[in-house]
């Protein structure tokens, strides 16, 4: 394999850095957009936002396992490409909805059509050398973090101050620049895979993929860490209302620093992971560690009183996050024979969406029911239990030839 390689890295990693920027755009004003909508009791706000969220990963966890299995067949960076131009055009039409029922059905759009991380995961690792996978699947990481900080910050500050039209109209050009940037300077090296290997159906290959038990475990684990991940996420921006007061009128770009904090620390764990992993291995140590420190300091923002608080304690998550997402992922991707990573991504994409609607779905329910700060007690109790399953069951990972194809 020649250094193409690092090309490739670097254009998918500035395009996924651009499309996710573009899709958490929203993510600090999509409460407050459903206000605008009409609904304003705080048991329906919650549950539309709850719904809003999920129905997007619902959606996701449900396609992105086919479309893992499609890129298998046609190619990965045709689904880089039809996920990132889909985006773009679905948060232009957000601009234009009426209510908060035609709002979720676009969302459902949206997770239906994009899975772009998923995809861009699948090109960058089927091409890379496998002694850089670790930096590589972190670096892919690092954009992801990286735009879900910057998306929600600079999100929010144009939602502030120039309302919600120009801020989806911003968010869809960002999504488009990164499908043109694909299109023009990656060049993917694809064999399909009915050319040199058994074709398989899809459901057949979801089997086959879980027959794996540390594969099936990793998936697991991840989709369990995401549903404790995002179960805030939906009544964050409500949360942030709660401690400034109802009068606050930053509540949005105030929401969007807190995602960006998270997002940074993650981003910069990734990376620092993904080189270690790589020089040292102690891959399932580094990954029992990252759990237990996630659900350690998730306990304390139950008590928070102010905004400083929480700031500190959500970018604690997000350095912890950063590192157990990037080992579990080059774990997976080192389980897997170069030529079904995107089938095994896209399902693994699939089911870690299921624990993210899920975890979405959980945050409003139990926030209607007991209270927001409810949910923090709940996430480390589910985070704690996920270290525990990673110190009994997952084996690290040996050296083999499933790269022999490199």
């Amino acid at each position: 394999m020649n250094d193409s390689w690092q090309r490739l890295l670097w254009v998918s990693w500035t395009a996924q850095l651009l499309a996710i920027v573009g899709f958490s755009f929203v993510y600090p004003f999509l409460p407050l957009y459903v206000q605008r909508l009409g609904v304003h009791d705080r048991p329906s706000l919650l549950l539309w936002s709850g719904l809003l969220y999920a129905g997007t990963t619902v959606a996701l966890a449900i396609c992105a396992p086919i479309w893992g299995a499609v890129s298998d067949r046609y190619g990965r960076k045709v689904m880089v490409v039809r996920s990132m131009f889909t985006g773009a055009v679905i948060i232009a039409l957000m601009i234009v909805v009426q209510n908060p029922q035609e709002l979720l059905a676009l969302r459902i759009a949206q997770g239906i059509f994009t899975g772009s991380v998923a995809a861009s995961q699948a090109l960058v690792s089927a091409a890379v050398p496998r002694e850089k996978l670790g930096f590589c699947m972190g670096m892919m990481q690092m954009a992801l973090f990286a735009g879900s900080s910057i998306g929600p910050l600079v999100g929010g500050q144009l939602n502030d101050h120039l309302g919600y039209a120009p801020t989806f109209w911003i968010a869809a050009f960002m999504l488009a620049a990164a499908a043109i940037l694909v299109t023009l300077f990656v060049h993917e090296d694809f064999t399909p895979i009915t050319a040199t290997h058994e074709t398989t159906g899809f459901w057949r290959g979801a089997r086959r993929t879980m027959a794996d038990p540390q594969v099936a475990l990793l998936i697991l684990v991840l989709c369990v860490v995401q549903f404790g991940g995002q179960i805030i996420g939906p009544v964050l921006p409500v949360f942030v209302q709660d401690l400034l007061g109802a009068g606050a009128v930053d509540t949005a770009s105030t929401a969007g620093i807190i995602f960006a904090v998270a997002g940074l620390g993650s981003a910069i764990t990734s990376v620092l992971t993904g080189r270690f992993i790589d020089r040292h291995g102690h891959y399932k140590l580094v990954l029992c560690l990252a759990t237990a420190a996630t659900a350690l300091v998730t306990i304390p923002q139950h008590y928070v009183t102010n905004i400083t608080q929480l700031f500190i304690l959500r970018g604690m998550v997000g350095l912890t996050l950063g590192s157990m997402l990037a080992v579990a992922g080059a774990m997976i991707s080192l389980s897997t024979p170069r030529e079904r990573r995107g089938s095994v991504i896209g399902l693994s994409a699939g089911i870690n969406a299921a624990g993210m609607a899920i975890g979405q779905i959980s945050g409003s329910a139990i926030a209607g029911a007991f209270g927001i700060r409810a949910i923090f007690f709940f996430t480390a109790a589910v985070i704690g239990a996920v270290s525990v399953i990673v110190g009994v069951g997952v084996r690290e990972p040996q050296p083999s030839n499933l790269d022999a194809l490199a």
